[in-house]
C-alpha cells in the first residue's frame, strides 16, 4: 500500500501494490490520503479537503477499501496508526502550528474504536498521567506517535511537556 506522488491527477490516491518484484503493479483507490495506516483489514486514511474551507477527515476503511466511517477533525493531520488487531486507530492532528519544529505547536491525539467509529479517548491530554508514582500534569501536554502492542490494548506515546519528551504507556 502506498501513496501516490506522481504529479499528475492520480497525485495523494492510496494504492495498492500486487505482483512480483520487476511486474509490480499499482491500483489506485478512492481513498486520497494525507497520512494513512493499515493493519488487519483496517486502515485509518487522515484527509485534507481543499475546497472554499479546508476541512480535515478521518476515514476508517475496510480490507477492500471501502470507508466505513467519517470523522471530522479539529486541526492538520499529522499521524494515525492502527492497531495489529484491527480494533483501534489512534490519529494526532495539529491544532495549532504545522510540525514539531515549531515552538508554539499544539497536539491532538485521539483514539478510537475501529468497528463504531466511536472515541474512545477524545483527547489523551484527559487522561491522567502518573510520573514517580505522582500525578503528573501541566498545561502544555501534547501527545503524538502512538503505537499500539501487539495485543492492541497497550500503547506507547511520546509526551511533549516544559521543552522535555518523555515515552508513556498506556491501555485502553
Amino acid at each position: 500500500m502506498v501513496r501516490l506522488t506522481w504529479l499528475d491527477r492520480s497525485h495523494g490516491f492510496l494504492a495498492v501494490e500486487t505482483g512480483r518484484p520487476g511486474e509490480r503493479t499499482r491500483e489506485a483507490t478512492p481513498l486520497m490520503c494525507h497520512r494513512l495506516h493499515f493493519a488487519a483489514g483496517r486502515g485509518s486514511c487522515l484527509m485534507v479537503e481543499r475546497q472554499f474551507f479546508t476541512t480535515y477527515t478521518a476515514v476508517l476503511f475496510d480490507a477492500g477499501f471501502r470507508p466505513r466511517h467519517r470523522i471530522p477533525l479539529n486541526g492538520i493531520p499529522s499521524r494515525t496508526r492502527v492497531s495489529p488487531d484491527g480494533r483501534h486507530a489512534a490519529i494526532t492532528v495539529f491544532v495549532s502550528g504545522h510540525s514539531y519544529a515549531d515552538s508554539l505547536f499544539s497536539t491532538e491525539t485521539s483514539i478510537v474504536d475501529t468497528d463504531t467509529g466511536g472515541l474512545i479517548v477524545a483527547n489523551m491530554e484527559e487522561l491522567p498521567v502518573v510520573r514517580d508514582g505522582q500525578p503528573f500534569y501541566s498545561l502544555d501536554f501534547n501527545f503524538w506517535g502512538v503505537t499500539f502492542a501487539a495485543d492492541g490494548d497497550r500503547f506507547f506515546a511520546t509526551l511533549g511537556t516544559g521543552g522535555v519528551m518523555y515515552l508513556v504507556e498506556g491501555s485502553l
